[in-house]
């Protein structure tokens, strides 16, 4: 009994915190992704949900228009380092010390431009409760930015047990205390100090987690310096281009509309992100084993295919579930007050599938080295978005800021597709799953619009309905009830 006990204790270690095969590392590497962002979108989810209901829609409006404004500003922090550093952790004889050495001075000198560029801002902000708040958000993301550091280092060796115990503190410490803190002052001060005593927290763990991965600053090599800049300038623009992508409705709305619009329209952009919580852990998860195979299209093909069957499979309930049950979602987490965010809550549900596929396949362009005309369609898209926001808004306030994004936002998966299918010379979409998600979704559907015709509570329908919905698909989809079982199986699995 004894020695079956111990056995298991042995297979569990492997799976979670060894690197044994494939399809165990995209597996574990995934579980710790999900478990610690998950933990962590959750718990903040529910923090903001309490803070938007306690500050209302214009002091909430004013959080986040400040956040966006000073996460924007915080784009020339990052050149693109993030992921080339996991990229070229993958490359055979790469010198991992001094890549690791150069990466960091790099990334102290852009904090330092940021710095320099933040203040240079903030004699131009005329809202004095934004200009009040403004140098608080800048050291919150300051912390943030060297937390990065620390997490790129567990996620280029793919240790990403370490990345999610960085988040699970900095999510603990910044809900608890955000909550009691707000419950006894309802005040933006306090809230933004809950999330920067949170990040710190984060920061001190992933330094403790992660030393052992440091090198000596005077491993720095200026000439290998001029050669990562000179790869990572299409990262760069990448990076300013989605930025701008994802902050544009929330500056604009605050510039062409007001605060209280802003707190309105993010109540349902708040959800929206916590779903994209999905593709974008499951991406990082595949990033290191993309770049592994980034020459071997034929297998880095058939792991594509494999990822796009869960991901697929997700996009489309969690759409049409959405749209159906968004009017009792939104009130029943922010109140009434919020109920002009509904609309335009259920527009940006629309882009869910697109922007599912479209991340992984981003991360599969960044891994074949094609990052330069992902970042075109990118900046494309972010034009798009810009055009139409600015048509849009100042007639149809925050619904014309959610259609302009879902157009930009499918334009965007419409031209990475294309390229994807160019690079894999083959069709990689595994259409008998698209086919088989619809029919599981359509039953969904049925019993979901029954259930809210009985006036169920909003909790045990979205249970009801998940539960239903994979069991239909299980019962239907062969590769993915195998794939699902065979995981475990994989941890004797040798590449």
């Amino acid at each position: 009994m004894l020695l079956v006990n111990t056995q298991r204790l042995s297979n569990l270690k492997q799976l979670f915190f060894e690197n044994i095969s494939t399809q165990q590392m995209i597996f574990k590497n995934t579980f710790w992704l999900f478990f610690g962002n998950t933990i962590n979108k959750i718990f903040k989810f529910f923090l903001i949900v309490y803070a938007a209901r306690v500050l209302g829609p214009t002091n909430y409006g004013v959080f986040i228009y400040s956040m966006s404004l000073v996460g924007t500003l915080f784009l020339f922090s990052d050149i693109g380092t993030n992921g080339l550093l996991v990229r070229e952790y993958q490359k055979e004889g790469s010198d991992n010390a001094k890549l690791t050495s150069t990466m960091i001075v790099i990334r102290i000198a852009l904090w330092l431009i940021t710095a320099i560029i933040s203040v240079s801002i903030f004699y131009f902000i005329q809202d004095v409760a934004v200009k009040s708040i403004f140098f608080w958000f800048f050291l919150l993301s300051s912390i943030q930015h060297f937390k990065e550091i620390c997490t790129n280092l567990a996620r280029a060796n793919n240790k990403m047990q370490y990345e999610g115990l960085i988040i699970i503190v900095d999510t603990t410490l910044t809900t608890l205390l955000g909550l009691l803190l707000l419950k006894l002052t309802a005040s933006i001060y306090i809230l933004i100090m809950a999330y920067i005593i949170g990040a710190g927290g984060g920061l001190i763990a992933g330094v403790f987690v992660t030393y052992k991965y440091f090198a000596s600053f005077k491993l720095f090599d200026s000439s290998y310096a001029k050669y990562i800049l000179s790869i990572a300038w299409p990262f760069a623009f990448g990076s300013i281009i989605s930025v701008v992508l994802l902050n544009t409705d929330i500056l604009l709305l605050g510039i062409l509309k007001d605060k209280t619009i802003v707190g309105q329209y993010s109540a349902g952009s708040k959800i929206i992100n916590v779903l994209m919580l999905v593709p974008m852990l499951f991406s990082a998860a595949l990033f290191p084993i993309f770049s592994k195979y980034h020459q071997e299209i034929n297998k880095l093909s058939g792991i594509l295919q494999t990822s796009l069957r869960y991901i697929i499979t997700l996009g489309i309930p969690i759409t049409v579930g959405g749209l159906l049950v968004a009017p009792n979602l939104l009130l029943k987490f922010y109140g009434d007050q919020y109920m002009n965010g509904i609309f335009s809550f259920q527009i940006l549900l629309l882009m869910i599938p697109f922007m599912f596929v479209t991340i992984v396949l981003d991360h599969v362009l960044f891994a074949t080295n094609y990052q330069i005309r992902n970042m075109i369609f990118t900046a494309i898209a972010a034009t798009i978005n810009l055009i139409l926001d600015i048509a849009l808004i100042p007639s149809y306030s925050l619904q014309g800021a959610a259609m302009a994004t879902v157009i930009a936002q499918i334009i965007n998966f419409a031209l990475t597709f294309r390229l994807v299918k160019i690079v894999l010379k083959e069709n990689f979409i595994p259409l008998d799953s698209v086919y088989k998600s619809i029919i599981s979704t359509t039953i969904m559907g049925a019993v979901i619009v029954i259930t809210l015709q009985l006036k169920m509570p909003i909790l045990p329908i979205l249970i009801l309905a998940t539960l239903l919905y994979f069991t239909v698909l299980l019962s239907i989809e062969k590769n993915l009830r195998e794939m699902v079982f065979g995981v475990i199986k994989s941890i004797r699995v040798q590449d």
